[in-house]
């Protein structure tokens, strides 16, 4: 397979400079007035910031995650996607299009968030069904502390499943049909670079950013956020 080159940066035009007599205000022509000049300005550095930003990593694009989060105003649909826009949460009770709760940068996709409205039967978004809140939960799975250690020399083999059991812990308690799910907190724990040749952790993302939280947490804990609606704290790793 031919490698593929990234397209060159579009050049940015630079125009001849204005006489001085244009920077003191003097010239008559509209184009080389101090003020046509600023504007000149601004337009060039406008151009200037599209093509750098152009040249920075792209959010992480990965499959959407959505969720249903308990908070202290109720339940919320929340959703990280690679679109560029939210979506409609569709819901038994109607529908509603989600606002922005964080915008996309460097380092995560967009976050979306709705209100669920009150003792609706059922709740999808962007395709994916999400869980309903139970009126009277019987069924509570409370767990934390989830994420898998590489800091320092503190290396866990997180492609292990024997060291990192987070993945079949997760699958095995959404099979127990839980009303709703605790997590307690400490969720990201892939803080350094897994060492060249450590094959525990190879391959391993790491730092705040959406693909480590996709390891760490988003990607494992699925089941359970297709399960129960879920309550998340935070610990001191989200400190």
């Amino acid at each position: 397979m031919n490698a593929i080159s990234p397209p060159a940066p579009t050049p940015i035009p630079i125009s001849a400079p204005c006489p001085a007599s244009a920077v003191s205000g003097k010239s008559p022509s509209s184009g080389c007035s101090s003020r046509g000049l600023a504007a000149r300005l601004a337009a060039m550095k406008k151009r200037a910031l599209l093509v750098l930003l152009s040249l920075l990593p792209l959010p992480a694009q990965a499959a959407d995650s959505a969720w249903v989060q308990a908070t202290a105003h109720g339940f919320e649909a929340r959703l990280v996607t690679a679109e560029a826009s939210c979506p409609t949460l569709h819901t038994a009770t109607g529908d509603s299009v989600m606002t922005v709760r964080a915008p996309a940068n460097a380092n995560f996709p967009l976050v979306c968030v709705a209100p669920l409205p009150g003792g609706t039967t059922s709740a999808t978004v962007a395709g994916i069904t999400l869980p309903v809140p139970s009126a009277d939960p019987q069924r509570i799975l409370v767990l934390g502390d989830t994420g898998c250690r590489i800091k320092g020399a503190a290396l866990q083999a997180c492609n292990d499943p024997g060291q990192w059991p987070f993945p079949q812990l997760a699958a095995a308690a959404a099979r127990l049909k839980p009303d709703l799910v605790i997590h307690v907190g400490d969720y990201l724990y892939r803080e350094s670079a897994c060492p060249p040749g450590n094959a525990g952790c190879a391959g391993s993302p790491w730092g705040d950013n959406w693909i480590t939280w996709l390891a760490d947490f988003y990607t494992p804990a699925a089941p359970l956020l297709a399960a129960a609606p879920i309550v998340l704290a935070r610990g001191n790793h989200e400190d």
